[in-house]
Formats: C-alpha cells, structure tokens, sequence
C-alpha cells in the first residue's frame, strides 16, 4: 500500500521531486476570438512554470488547442507519439475531449482549472485558482502512484453521435441552460457564472412552460415520466463561486450514473431542489422529485428534441439518448492526500 502523500505548494522556481519515467504532455486552451488574446497570454504565462516543474524527469512538449475536437486529436498524436503524462490547461470541455483519447490507455491526466467552468478538475482536489493548481503540479506528479484514481467513464449516444461523460449530463434544463450560455458568448465573457444564472432563469421558464415529455428508464425497470434529467458520475454538480452545488447527493465514482428528474418542471420545484443542493442535500426527497443510480443502462426519450449537454458542452436538441458505461480514465487527484490526511487525523 502506498503511504499517504502530503501535498505542499512549491515555487515554480524551486527545487521538484523525482517522477519516474515517462514523457509528459501540457495543453493549453485557446479562444480563436481576439477578446480572449488577455485570456491566452495568461495561460501561456502559467504553462511556462508548468513546463519547469515536470521538465527534470520528463521530455515535456505543449500544445494549444483551438477549436472544438482539437484537444482529442492532439492527445492521440501525443500518446502515438509516447507521451503518458497529459496535463491539461483548460475547463470541462478540455477534460471531456483528453478523456476522449486516453480513455483505456492507461495514460495519466491532470486536469488543471483554467477554464469558464472547473467543475473536474476542483472535484479532483486541484485548487480553483490556477496559480495555486500549477505550483501544486509538480509535488502532485512526484506522488503519483499515491494520487492516481482510476474513474469509470459513462458514454451518451444520441443520433448515431458518441460522447464520454466524466462528470455529469442533462437533458432538459441544464442542457438548456448550457445552451442559452453557449448562444450568448459575450454575455458568457462579461458575467462569468452570471451568464449560467441568466440561462438557468430561461430554461426553467421554458420547461414550466412545455411540462412533463421525458420518459426515463433506468436498468430496463419501469419507465418514469419526468421534465428534466440530470445526471453526475460524480460531485458536485457544479460550484457557485466557492460553494458547492450538490444536485446528486450520493454521485461519489463509484462507477454507477446517479440520475434525478423533476416530474413537472415547475418553479416551485426547481427552486426546492435548488435550495437542497446548496443546503441539506435532502433535495431526493422532495415532492416532484424522482431519482435513481443506473448501473448498465440509462435512456431517455423525449416527446419533441430536447437540449442536452455532457460535461458543460452544448450537444444539440435529441428526442432520445442512450446512456452506458464506457472505458475508465486515469486522473491525478490531490483529493486522495487530502483524505489521507483527514483519515489519520481521525484515527489519532
């Protein structure tokens, strides 16, 4: 068994611990809109100390991505090219396209924050701030072995389309939400976690509106009829600022998709679940709420295309989606150091 590691910050500049073998792979997220240049440049400055971090004991080469798709074709090249270290600078949707490639690899991702939404890589352990993350970066990869978690990934097919979840999806209204953000990238820009606020007050108006067309069935057992579905692998479910939203109490990766639908969609609803996610977590239990965890099977049909999102991506309006496990991902975790610690805290 591996002893527990103890992860301190450590200058860029400073002295890095050995990391045994391999050849280590650094993206970086890039806008192809100039109003993100500042946003690049920022990047750029923090994969400078990244580089000098792992460079001692790894041949390190990076990469930008910049275009949807790009980040999963640059982590194939990367492993045909023997790279079993990826680190990742970017959000969600950065994880989700790595993931795409490693997926069954064996290679080892860090997801480090530098994105519009963080949700993995904080649900990890790395720290919000991206700063703080890269100077944990190289202390993280010299106890490696103690803080690699293997994560079972879901697969959503829709339209003959596949896509990998590592964290969460929804038909209904967060894909609605992630939709109206996504139709509003200026707004996205300027208010941040604002604009989701905005998409969120939309999409519950518009699911009031339309009432209850989902039907969900979860291991072949009898079918519900819901207005919205969200579902997690893991928690939490996203972050306001600091605070953690708790939708899907009980999602801890432990390989089964936790799912939790609204009967009728109505505000009344919404704002129930909503204030159980932040608060008690008791929200399972509420009136209007119906939940499960889906261990083979997850499908969802829908009486009209409804909007769907995996991992904070917009996929476009389906009337049906197939939900399964998928293949298992490798990801560094500083999380695990910080259980140990707590765990020998307890036991003293």
């Amino acid at each position: 068994m591996q002893p527990s590691a103890r992860l301190d910050p450590i200058s860029p500049d400073g002295p890095v611990g050995h990391c045994q073998g391999g050849r280590g792979f650094l993206f970086r997220e890039a806008s192809e809109e100039p109003a993100l240049d500042d946003a690049s440049q920022a990047g750029v400055q923090l994969l400078q100390p990244g580089e000098r971090l792992v460079d001692r004991e790894h041949d390190v080469a990076t990469m930008v991505t910049r275009a949807r798709g790009h980040g999963e074709q640059l982590a194939r090249r990367a492993l045909d090219e023997g790279y079993t270290t990826l680190v990742s600078l970017g959000g969600d949707g950065t994880v989700n396209e790595i993931a795409g490639a490693l997926e069954d690899t064996g290679a080892l991702l860090c997801p480090v924050p530098l994105g519009g939404t963080n949700v993995f890589a904080r649900a990890m352990g790395w720290p919000a701030a991206p700063e703080a993350a890269v100077s944990l970066l190289g202390e993280a990869l010299r106890h490696r072995d103690a803080l690699t978690r293997s994560i079972r990934l879901w697969e959503i097919r829709a339209d003959g389309d596949r896509r990998l979840m590592c964290l969460n999806a929804g038909m209904g209204i967060d894909g609605e939400v992630v939709a109206e953000v996504e139709r509003r990238p200026i707004a996205k820009r300027t208010l941040g976690q604002g604009a989701f606020a905005v998409g969120a007050a939309l999409a519950v108006e518009h699911t009031a509106r339309r009432g209850g067309v989902l039907t969900v069935i979860s291991d072949e057992a009898e079918a519900i009829r819901a207005a919205s579905v969200s579902m997690a692998l893991g928690g939490p479910y996203a972050y306001l600022g600091p605070t953690p939203l708790d939708l899907i109490p009980g999602a801890n990766f432990d390989g089964r998709l936790h799912w939790l639908g609204l009967s009728q969609g109505r505000r009344m609803d919404v704002a129930r679940v909503a204030t159980g996610a932040f608060a008690s977590g008791r929200q399972r239990n509420t009136a209007g709420v119906v939940n499960g965890a889906a261990e083979r099977s997850l499908t969802i049909r829908a009486d009209a295309p409804i909007a769907v999102q995996a991992d904070g991506e917009a996929l476009g309006e389906h009337v049906e989606i197939r939900c399964a496990p998928a293949g298992s991902l490798r990801v560094l975790s500083p999380r695990l150091a910080n259980g140990a610690q707590e765990s020998s805290r307890k036991t003293r």
